[in-house]
């Protein structure tokens, strides 16, 4: 059996070894190794729950680990029993799976570099383990610790490098594709803004149309007739009765004039004919301004509007609206069937028991449903 002194050159010739810990695994190498057998390689780890060394020979691998107490234990496979070794790279160090027949072993937090050149040699000395890489990966090894390397850097990394590569492309791949997930949503809320507020829309418009969302889009699919767009909308309160203020959203179509607004889980609409608005004006309210309409007999009140050029459009269009001469139209939804008469009526008696609606207002809005 060798010397101590014969082991610890062994080792010496080891690149990188010479700072390896383990001592206590060192002295004990002498007991352990065949006569005429040469450490090839070697590594530091974790195995069986003890902190120690592994060493590859000509014949084997063996796992020493001499504990706290100087308690020996040894663990040694055959190259010929092998069938299979696997290595994993972790963020800091690397583990070591090697399997026989009958039994397994782990050698766990394994320097990166230790691990690269030792799983090789193995490799080389065990034809029947199963190697992870690709035929043009791999690279003869050879008794010099140079070519070792070399070996390490073109087969081993490589294979790491080419997993790191994929990763590295699928990365790009996910962030472009939510990127263009980004720029579609954002096109989209682009040509809705614009389908609304025109092409320049103010980020307080912005803003409420993502509050108001729902009501923009029951409008757009459930209420519009055929050919009806949208001429100006703004976000006003409509005091429908004392102590009653819904916010929602008042729309300028080309065909009329539509309150909307949500209702816990229901959408509601109220709608207009410009030929039965008689007139409107404008009264301040502190910072804020009161819209009133002169609809019919009674008078619709709207209120906490900002005075601004939109305001000024939206009253403009309406005022064209009113003096035109607006043809009567058979209203035909553009979405198919108009909703049967017992949904609406159960709507609106929904609307009289949340107190939106007063019993003259559901009796009349009763007589349209049923004549129409």
């Amino acid at each position: 059996m060798p010397t101590l002194d014969e082991v610890k050159q062994q080792i010496k010739h080891l690149d990188g070894m010479e700072k390896l810990f383990g001592g206590k695994e060192i002295k004990v190498l002498p007991n352990i190794l065949h006569e005429n057998e040469k450490i090839e390689r070697m590594i530091t780890g974790s195995y069986d729950n003890g902190n120690g060394i592994s060493v590859a020979t000509e014949q084997r691998i063996i796992f020493i680990d001499k504990g706290m107490f100087g308690k020996l234990k040894v663990g040694d496979f055959n190259f010929s029993e092998l069938e299979s070794i696997d290595s994993k790279l972790g963020v800091m160090f690397g583990k070591i799976v090697v399997t026989s027949s009958t039994r397994k072993a782990k050698i766990e937090n394994v320097d990166k570099k230790q691990m690269s050149t030792f799983v090789d040699f193995i490799y080389s000395k065990c034809p029947q383990c199963q190697d992870p890489l690709e035929p043009s990966e791999k690279v003869e090894t050879t008794s010099n610790q140079t070519s070792d390397v070399s070996t390490t850097q073109s087969g081993f990394f490589q294979k790491a490098k080419h997993h790191w590569d994929n990763a590295v492309e699928e990365a790009k791949r996910k962030d472009a594709e939510h990127k263009q997930r980004k720029a579609d949503k954002k096109e989209a809320l682009r040509k809705e803004l614009a389908y609304w507020f025109g092409s320049s829309p103010s980020t307080t418009q912005e803003v409420k149309y993502s509050v108001n969302r729902e009501a923009f889009k029951h409008l757009r699919n459930k209420v519009f007739v055929e050919n009806e767009k949208p001429q100006k909308a703004i976000f006003v309160e409509y005091d429908k009765r004392k102590n009653t203020e819904i916010d929602g959203v008042l729309v300028a179509t080309t065909e009329r004039l539509i309150f909307a607004y949500k209702y816990k889980y229901e959408q509601y609409v109220e709608d207009w004919d410009y030929s039965k608005i008689k007139g409107f004006h404008l009264k301040p309210d502190g910072f804020k301004w009161e819209l009133y309409f002169e609809i019919g007999r009674s008078k619709k009140k709207f209120d906490d509007i900002k005075k601004d050029d939109n305001l000024k459009e939206f009253l403009s269009i309406v005022e064209q609206k009113i003096n035109q001469p607006q043809p009567k139209k058979k209203k035909t939804s553009n979405r198919g069937k108009q909703p049967d008469k017992y949904q609406q009526l159960e709507k609106i008696g929904k609307l009289k028991e949340q107190g939106i609606l007063t019993e003259d207002e559901f009796q009349s809005e009763k007589q349209k449903i049923l004549n129409s």
